[in-house]
């Protein structure tokens, strides 16, 4: 789609569709459509066309303009198109989407219609990208004007990552693997930090599905009365509690510094395993790192997890010096 420009070159097709729907809260002061018909369409472009004309002939008056030089495309400025589409519990779907819809002169996607989709399941995440989308509108004589287009999504089934970088811990220095498409972000107060690794953006204290997430105490003696073992295996008795079901428990393993237990539980539909750790000789620290994505995909990222838990959460030399 000429729109988008070289970001997004070959992932959409417009036809400017300059449109104004009378029917609908952002009309214009017309509810005329201006088709602008492509240079060089391929057959697939030219069905398309005709799907997207059907779609929206009830709704506009559409008018030909054969590329008038009067008229810009729009270009998206926000958004993306996404990789891959989850069904409700979690599960990967494969497949694609046509979406035609409207770009409004504020720069918005609405109106979105399906013109063909391989699985129904993935017409939702079409339509949450499709929300997030911001363009500058196309203009026609240099005022800005509503065009409709038509893009593809395609989905894949997603592999565990097969690259991984390292990743820094601040601000103790620490390091972990992290897949080199994954997110990476941090959030710390006093006497508490928090690294997350995620497949998911947690831009915007967004939530994520798949990922890790390790979370380190200190002075747990002065702020809740307890060891810090104590504190531990009494968050391990609560997660068991809330577990739809308990997998499996490690007995306690002595790694010098710490000391490590672990349980793996399912709870709302997600596998999860908790690595919990206590400071030896009576060192005031607990860590607790989280490893979980939905039931279906623990096989797909388990072995992603036990690379990720060989973390190393303080660079002792850079203390030392």
């Amino acid at each position: 789609m000429t729109t988008i420009g070289t970001l997004m070159k070959n992932t959409f097709i417009l036809f400017s569709l300059i449109a104004a729907v009378a029917s609908t809260a952002w009309a214009a002061d017309d509810s005329i459509i201006y088709l602008c018909e492509g240079e060089n369409a391929t057959e697939e472009h030219d069905e398309i066309e005709r799907k997207t004309r059907a779609v929206f002939s009830s709704d506009f008056t559409i008018v030909d303009v054969a590329n008038d030089t009067n008229y810009v495309d729009p270009e998206l400025i926000a958004g993306g198109l996404p990789k891959t589409a989850l069904s409700d519990s979690g599960q990967q779907l494969e497949g694609s989407v046509w979406v035609a819809y409207v770009v409004t002169t504020d720069g918005r996607a609405v109106e979105p219609r399906v013109l063909e989709t391989t699985d129904q399941r993935l017409n939702t995440t079409a339509f949450n990208a499709l929300n997030k989308w911001r363009f500058a509108p196309a203009k026609f004589n240099g005022v800005a004007v509503q065009t409709a287009a038509a893009t593809p999504f395609s989905f894949k089934i997603e592999d565990a990552p097969t690259e991984f970088v390292m990743q820094i811990l601040e601000p103790t220095g620490g390091k972990i693997l992290r897949p080199k498409e994954w997110f990476y972000s941090e959030g710390h107060r006093e006497r508490a930090y928090m690294w997350t690794i995620s497949r998911e953006n947690t831009a915007g204290n967004k939530r994520y599905r798949t990922g890790v997430r390790i979370q380190a105490f200190t002075g747990l003696k002065a702020a809740t009365g307890k060891t810090a073992k104590q504190f531990i295996l009494d968050f391990a008795v609560s997660r068991k509690e809330k577990a739809t079901r308990v997998y499996k428990e490690c007995e306690e393993k002595d790694l010098g510094f710490v000391t490590r237990i672990c349980i793996e539980t399912q709870e709302r539909g997600n596998h999860i395993l908790y690595s919990l750790f206590w400071g030896s000789r009576e060192m005031d620290v607990a860590v607790i790192s989280i490893a979980g994505t939905t039931e279906e995909l623990w096989e797909t990222y388990s072995s992603t997890f036990n690379k990720m838990g060989e973390f190393e959460l303080i660079d002792m030399e850079r203390f030392e010096k």
